[in-house]
């Protein structure tokens, strides 16, 4: 009996947090990352891309209730799980349509934290082995003529993948990017070294990894460059990778349709937030209806924008 409790309740507990979460952008239709979760044996480690740099270390969080800076508007649903992560906010998992405290969405996940209240993430699985770079494996230690850089990841092709890059002098150089879906611009991973002054004989492995576990290495000669910082590697829809070195180039963008399709899913999920908020408005106290009628002003206009394709 003692051996079948623990899965018993390891089936009724599923880790439903642990993932990559991304926002699309409802006028653009660009998915964006912004948030990696995952589950340690004393708790969450919740890595942050909301500020355009790569994370150096997990913020901790822990299963259960969180303080909400605004009062919740919507009731209670006991099928809803909450994360909370201190002085950032908490993340909802909001099954089969139930309410969160901050509203519901058909992706099951509603964030209120910092640069992310009250909006709806998606959430894609982890890598199945764990990444090489400071946040994973990292075995590599640089010599004193060698700059750390982060590396981004650009997807213009219609597979999803991940990318991972290392030194064909020293493989234990190396890294791995977040999984990408098609046509998807990475969050930046850290981190990988390279000389302060490039040399013509730098030469780097580029690994491309498909969903099924199929693994293409592609080797490729490392551009010149003047400072080694805004490494970014860009998979092109015919396959073929570059290197990139502080060039400017349009993010990954889905073909028209796909685009118009993500950009009509974004802003229906966005239009159902404000429609529920709506509602309950006349039930909140007042001073709480304030806020939140300030908050509907602003998402009104900002999905306007987005139909006008501003």
């Amino acid at each position: 009996m003692s051996m079948v409790l623990p899965a018993l309740a390891a089936a009724a507990d599923p880790d439903v947090f642990s993932g990559i979460y991304s926002v699309t952008d409802p006028v653009t239709g660009v998915e964006v990352d912004m948030l990696k979760i995952r589950k340690y044996a004393d708790g969450y480690g919740v890595f942050s891309y909301l500020s355009g740099e790569a994370p150096r270390g997990s913020l901790r969080a822990t299963e259960g209730p969180a303080t909400g800076r605004v009062p919740a508007a919507f009731p209670a649903d006991a099928n809803v799980r909450t994360l909370s992560v201190p002085d950032a906010g908490s993340l909802h998992y909001a099954p089969g349509g139930a309410y969160s405290p901050v509203g519901r969405s058909d992706t099951g996940y509603m964030a209120q934290m910092d640069g992310l209240n009250m909006y709806a993430l998606k959430r894609r699985p982890l890598p199945k082995t764990p990444e090489r770079g400071i946040n994973g494996i990292h075995a590599y230690r640089p010599s004193a003529e060698e700059r750390e850089v982060s590396i981004r990841a650009l997807n213009y092709g219609p597979s999803a993948l991940q990318l991972g890059i290392s030194s064909a002098a020293d493989s234990k150089n190396a890294v791995d990017t977040d999984p990408l879906n098609p046509y998807m611009a990475g969050a930046l991973t850290c981190c990988f070294y390279l000389p302060e002054k490039w040399s013509p004989s730098l030469q780097v492995n580029i690994e491309l990894r498909s969903p099924d576990g199929k693994l293409k290495t592609v080797p490729v000669s490392v551009p010149q460059y003047e400072s080694p910082q805004d490494f970014t590697v860009a998979v092109n829809r015919d396959g073929r990778v570059e290197i990139l070195f502080s060039q400017n180039r349009p993010l990954p963008k889905p073909p028209e349709a796909e685009s118009a399709i993500a950009k009509a899913a974004e802003w229906k999920r966005r239009q159902l937030f404000l429609d529920d908020l709506t509602k309950r408005l006349p039930e909140l106290p007042e001073d709480v209806q304030q806020s939140y009628r300030e908050e509907i002003g602003y998402r009104t206009s900002a999905l306007r924008d987005a139909k006008l394709g501003k």
